[in-house]
């Protein structure tokens, strides 16, 4: 029932552990003798990493190091998911295929990937229809549709003779799409290929698919592009190995064909309810966006994609100020002891200690054997 001290002030003799340990105290040293001890807390207020202590009886240079910095995010596979507000039918669907796949949010960048995707198979040179229904009305300018055709591994699904799209009016009645100067119901192979049209609000958009002669059709992708957004929106979720106190995310892309960068992207992270926030008063620098410190270790990233273009984040860095537990351990050679924080090596101390081991303690731990790992919950 010591009460808490300092940061930075000498441990307890004896290595004793009181309630203070579980308090933001940080990592302390069991006392091996009173000649030698080693110290290694972080400090709570500025969270540096310091060691303190002595060896045959004299201070050890006292040691500090900043523990903010960038870490690596994870990036987390993307799952098919198809917008809940987002109905689809077809006349016809292959019996190894799903009408969800042709929006499932997974973007082939050929026309022959191992991903989901819909087809009409295994009717052939007929003319079938698959068809989106929203549940409220959007305003909509422009789709893209990339085509599966399995002509390269001598299957019988091919690019459709001919399609053409439908938007429902408010009678309920189908009206063909206006298409825009220059814009055409393009069937080019392994590219998204892009039909851009006026505008119209509807609740429902239908495509209509003529195939060829002798062959069925497929889709992997058929988007929507909102004409108030005039991009495609894809989220990539990215987490961290832990909790940390986060105030910047780095972005890098691909930059190779066929993937570019985004017209933009926003960030957003998970708070402690599972609720997913954007962040707040962010400002951004190329592909840095700094924002108020958060806390969290799930992030997502909004990316806002030149349609007819793919979009590929190949890392992703959060800029982590603090945590609010450390994996700590001291491992000693022969002529130096390495402390490791949450497995990189961090600092060197040099100098031969005697036979006796530098041990560590932390909440409800206390050891004094060599290279121990502690965790602080709070």
């Amino acid at each position: 029932n010591q009460p808490p001290r300092p940061a930075g002030t000498p441990p307890y003799k004896g290595g004793e552990l009181t309630d203070h340990v579980s308090r933001k105290a940080g990592v302390y040293s069991v006392y091996i003798d009173e000649e030698n001890r080693l110290a290694v807390e972080v400090d709570s207020l500025t969270h540096r990493l310091v060691v303190s202590g002595k060896r045959k009886g004299k201070n050890i240079q006292r040691i500090e190091k900043d523990l903010a910095g960038w870490q690596r995010l994870y990036l987390r596979k993307l799952l098919p998911e198809v917008p809940s507000n987002l109905h689809i039918s077809s006349s016809f669907c292959g019996e190894k295929n799903s009408v969800e796949a042709a929006a499932d949010g997974l973007i082939a960048v050929s026309s022959k990937e191992q991903l989901p995707l819909f087809s009409f198979w295994d009717h052939r040179g007929t003319r079938e229809w698959i068809q989106y229904d929203f549940d409220e009305s959007r305003k909509i300018n422009g789709i893209e549709v990339i085509w599966y055709d399995d002509r390269i591994t001598g299957g019988e699904c091919r690019v459709p003779k001919s399609w053409e799209l439908f938007w429902k009016r408010y009678d309920g009645a189908w009206e063909s799409v206006r298409l825009k100067k220059g814009s055409t119901f393009a069937t080019t192979i392994n590219k998204l290929n892009v039909v851009r049209f006026e505008s119209v609000k509807t609740t429902a958009m239908k495509m209509e698919v003529k195939s060829q002669k002798g062959f069925s059709s497929g889709i992997y992708e058929w988007t929507i592009l909102n004409a108030d957004d005039n991009s495609r929106i894809e989220f990539v979720d990215m987490h961290l190995k832990r909790v940390g106190l986060i105030s910047g995310v780095k972005l890098r892309f691909e930059n190779h064909a066929p993937f570019s960068k985004p017209l933009d992207f926003k960030i957003q992270y998970r708070d402690k309810k599972g609720n997913w926030k954007f962040v707040k008063k962010a400002e951004q620098k190329e592909n840095i966006l700094n924002f108020n410190a958060i806390e969290t270790d799930w992030l997502r990233v909004k990316l806002m994609v030149e349609p007819g273009t793919h979009c590929q984040v190949a890392r992703a860095y959060a800029y982590v100020e603090s945590e609010p537990s450390f994996n700590i351990r001291s491992v000693k050679l022969q002529d130096k002891v390495l402390i490791m924080i949450n497995g990189k090596q961090e600092l060197e101390i040099p100098g031969r200690w005697p036979k006796s081991q530098v041990g560590v303690s932390a909440d409800n731990c206390l050891a004094t054997f060599n290279g121990i790992t502690l965790f602080r919950v709070e």
